[in-house]
């Protein structure tokens, strides 16, 4: 029986295009986004601009558009305010892409809902980046049911776990995705290469790609390498391809640099550099899923439409 991900692939004619970045798209537009939880609140905040982002890629030719779910678990919303009401902020976030999919309906576009370690401390080996919350493994585990429970109210296609950096710290997340009985896909964060020419894990010091993949399950549908610096791309793939999880790989990267609550964005990387990109790592690799994290927008998604993609 065809799994979730191997149909819909199989229907794209073996190379699934998904969407870009969100969170950097309301930056783009003017919003300025929290100093905590950064696109935390704004699907709730801002639920037309979401819907326009949403509706970018599926006119940009993306067939999977993900929830701009990333950073909002409930304890950092709470981080933010306790009587700010998670599941409304969730379920008017979620409906976003729901409507957005409605106005083509006759595109059979799917929605992927997004969940993440976003914000909390130990999610990766250095803590190079903000944290505002130290949960508990069972107060993560019960958030991300709770979570993953109105992506089922909503139905939602598949989950994604993004920015999957550090096995242990990720177990309640997975965990929880694991119990639900959705489809899944795992996206894994990879950082530069150490003195022996290893790929390491996002923000570390020591902890090896290649660890981090041998330690999650196998049974995520496909696996994709995704917010990984394009320098560091070549060598984060080839650790994927030859420790790989999945039937399918895939790549998502970004592009441009973060300092909570801005993108900085690399002007320089024009849709045709992206395409170049894309296309040899596809080829290299052997990859079915492509598309793009944070600093890709809608134009770079539509030039791997019109380059990569049958009509």
């Amino acid at each position: 029986m065809e799994t979730f991900t191997e149909k819909i692939i199989n229907n794209n004619n073996n190379l699934l295009l998904i969407d870009g970045a969100t969170g950097t798209e309301f930056q783009k537009r003017g919003i300025v986004l929290d100093n905590k939880i950064w696109t935390g609140l704004a699907g709730y905040t801002h639920p037309k601009i979401l819907e326009e982002i949403h509706e970018s890629y599926i006119k940009s030719g993306s067939k999977i558009i993900t929830t701009n779910t990333f950073a909002s678990a409930k304890h950092n919303i709470h981080e933010v305010d306790k009587n700010l009401d998670f599941k409304e902020i969730n379920l008017k976030t979620i409906q976003c892409a729901i409507n957005a999919r409605e106005k083509y309906s006759h595109l059979d576009i799917k929605i992927a809902g997004s969940l993440s370690l976003a914000f909390t401390a130990n999610r990766y080996e250095i803590d190079t980046f903000p944290s505002i919350c130290s949960p508990s493994y069972e107060e993560l585990l019960n958030n991300f049911r709770e979570q993953i429970n109105l992506f089922i109210q909503k139905n939602v296609d598949l989950i994604i776990l993004e920015m999957i950096a550090h096995p242990q710290s990720s177990e309640p997340l997975i965990q929880a995705t694991i119990e639900s009985g959705l489809p899944y896909w795992i996206g894994i964060s990879g950082g530069a290469t150490n003195a022996n020419g290893d790929a390491l894990a996002f923000s570390a010091n020591t902890l090896l790609l290649k660890e981090v993949i041998s330690k999650l399950p196998n049974s995520a549908e496909a696996t994709l390498l995704m917010h990984t610096e394009i320098d560091n791309i070549d060598n984060c793939l080839k650790v994927l391809k030859n420790n790989s999880l999945s039937k399918y790989n895939g790549v998502y990267p970004h592009s441009g640099d973060f300092k909570i609550p801005t993108w900085d964005f690399d002007k320089g990387y024009t849709p045709k550099l992206f395409l170049n990109d894309i296309k040899k790592w596809v080829d290299s690799y052997d990859l079915k899923i492509i598309g793009g994290c944070c600093g890709i927008s809608s134009q770079h998604i539509k030039k791997l439409k019109k380059n990569l993609i049958a009509s």
